[in-house]
């Protein structure tokens, strides 16, 4: 009697475990891709060109990205970067807005808050392969780009400071 409840517990169990497992792997592997290296454009700029570079094994070759000049008039200067995402086979990794795969980025943990003006609409803020920055205050603060996929992020850079200046 015990070894038939026993064939039936493991006949329920053994789907349920491939379910489970099944349902877990295509919830967070698809798509998943991880940064090797990513190129910073300076976007106005008409040569365009690569301002900094960051890779998995050394980080960044700058330490400041990129000073923003703002006015005491209009705080809302902005400026626009190119992103160019690479993996782990220098493949580039296609970034356009409404795609598998955005650009984004966020304040670094602990880094000084009301620099960058993030209350603007993402719609304004990330365009795929493109970001643009608002200097909100004088000051410097660090931020991260992030791999952007499926509302949640699968890689982040080291973070890099970014100045806004007078």
């Amino acid at each position: 009697m015990k070894s038939k409840y026993l064939l039936l517990s493991l006949f329920l169990l053994i789907p349920a475990i491939i379910f489970i497992t099944g349902c877990d792997r295509d919830d967070h592997d698809h798509g998943h891709e991880e940064m090797e290296r990513v190129d910073i454009i300076d976007r106005t700029q008409t040569a365009r060109p690569v301002i900094a570079s960051w890779t998995r094994a050394n980080g960044w070759n700058t330490n400041v990205l990129y000073e923003l000049s703002v006015s005491a008039e209009e705080n809302r200067t902005r400026v626009s970067l190119g992103v160019e995402v690479f993996n782990d086979h220098n493949e580039k990794i296609e970034l356009c807005e409404n795609c598998e795969f955005e650009i984004r980025y966020w304040i670094a943990q602990g880094a000084p808050q009301g620099i960058i003006d993030l209350s603007i609409d993402e719609d304004e803020l990330f365009h795929g392969d493109h970001v643009y920055i608002y200097g909100l205050a004088l000051g410097e603060t660090e931020i991260e780009f992030i791999l952007w996929h499926a509302g949640h992020a699968d890689a982040a850079t080291t973070p890099v400071t970014f100045r806004v200046l007078e």
